[in-house]
């Protein structure tokens, strides 16, 4: 369920791994769960059976999205669907959009509905350190970097606090990296 439970589809996953493994009598053991690495480990290798469905160029574009969901401290964003509208993946909107939809599909990415409005994040938090392992330490700064953008907006918008000089002085080296809104730049 959503609340401290586990999901369907992710049981469904680790028991089809389970029922493939069984041992010559049939039986599913404990012995076999923990020698498949447990449901951490077998859902890390259903992530990656869903990876190899793509080739070269959409499997970097799905592992570009799947990057914006994790934080750089490795904790699973929830993200509205509307911060995934701009091109994250360099291939269109479009395209982009039939990614996501993909990714949802396979149970990696799950979608949620809340007051009206698309939710987006990782359909599990077992899958969170395998995505953590792609990210660069560029990445990482460059995601630092754009929290520091997105906190200061919060305080604009709430306080009009203005961001402060050593504040700045950390994002002028990422320059156009951050992508930055109008709203923002100003």
């Amino acid at each position: 369920g959503d609340e401290d439970g586990v999901d369907p589809p992710q049981l469904q996953i680790v028991c089809d791994n389970l029922f493939d493994s069984r041992d010559a009598n049939g039986a599913l053991t404990v012995e076999t769960y923990e020698r498949l690495g447990t449901a951490s480990q077998i859902l890390a290798g259903y992530l990656e059976r869903v990876l190899n469905r793509f080739n070269a160029h959409t499997l970097t574009a799905a592992k570009n999205v799947l990057k914006t969901m994790i934080s750089t401290e490795g904790r699973r964003l929830i993200l509205r669907s509307s911060q995934l509208d701009s091109p994250i993946t360099g291939q269109n909107h479009d395209d982009q959009s039939r990614l996501i939809e993909e990714l949802i599909a396979a149970r990696v990415v799950r979608r949620r509905s809340q007051d009206g409005e698309a939710w987006l994040e990782l359909a599990h938090d077992f899958l969170t350190a395998e995505v953590s392992r792609w990210l660069t330490e560029e990445e990482i700064a460059l995601k630092r970097a754009r929290g520091v953008i997105d906190r200061a907006m919060q305080n604009f918008r709430a306080h009009q606090l203005m961001m402060d000089s050593d504040a700045l002085e950390l994002l002028l080296p990422f320059g156009e990296q951050l992508d930055l809104s109008g709203e923002e730049a100003d």
